[in-house]
């Protein structure tokens, strides 16, 4: 067996806490630390999914029958009476 290690502890004791400490191997630590006060941090919150609704309106069957007639007006040339 190795040395004793120290391990100094830097947490606010009544907000978080070392929940478990496992030698992976020689002088190798893993230390789960479970700590509420991160749930409410910026960098550890899930990103939400951006969402935009789109409405959809329908067109009345008379202002659509009228830009109809409007377009074909400019489309069609007019016609020059042959001399």
């Amino acid at each position: 067996m190795g040395p004793p290690v120290i391990l100094q502890e830097r947490l606010d004791k009544s907000r978080a806490m070392v929940t478990s400490i496992t030698e992976l191997s020689t002088c190798k630590y893993a230390l789960t630390v479970q700590c509420p006060t991160l749930c409410k941090h910026p960098l550890f919150q899930l990103e939400k999914p951006v969402s935009h609704t789109i409405h959809c309106n329908l067109i009345p069957q008379e202002e659509d029958t009228t830009r109809n007639e409007e377009e074909r007006v400019v489309v069609e040339s007019p016609k020059v009476a042959d001399s």
